[in-house]
């Protein structure tokens, strides 16, 4: 007997009631030598576990496939993102994260009208560019320069 007919009902042949089966240990003494079979109802003993006449479980089916939720889109397209930390402008500092175009301290997941693709990273060095934080000094290059 499997560990999942131990609370299965019945249907008993001596009383005909629709009954769960009462196991009750067979004790030699000190010993456990065996199971007794009984109706819960009437008391009846069963003389082996192939005599037990198991009611079989239908299963209600209330609900059905159309039901059921759909698998929710957890994970959207990278490109649908609008947020600071995937755009060009975000500007990482240890201490503060910042936009480039505002100068405002954001957070990286803030959302902006004024959105553009940077790095897939989120990091806001691009190829061949890096931007600095605003309160750093940037290296003055003598050809722009204008006296």
């Amino acid at each position: 007997m499997s560990e999942r007919n131990k609370n299965r009902k019945i249907i008993c042949p001596a009383c005909g009631s629709e009954t769960f089966l009462k196991r009750e240990p067979v004790f030699d003494g000190l010993k456990r030598v065996g199971e007794k079979l009984l109706c819960a109802f009437c008391g009846y003993q069963f003389r082996s576990e192939a005599e037990v006449q198991y009611k079989s479980q239908k299963k209600l089916s209330i609900f059905d496939e159309s039901d059921k939720p759909r698998q929710p889109d957890v994970l959207k397209d990278e490109r649908e993102i609008k947020n600071c930390r995937r755009c060009k402008h975000y500007v990482i500092h240890r201490f503060a994260q910042r936009c480039g175009l505002t100068n405002k301290e954001v957070s990286a997941t803030d959302l902006c009208e004024k959105f553009e693709p940077g790095a897939k990273t989120g990091t806001s060095h691009q190829e061949g560019t890096t931007n600095h934080h605003p309160l750093q000094k940037k290296e003055v290059n003598d050809a722009n320069y204008q006296s």
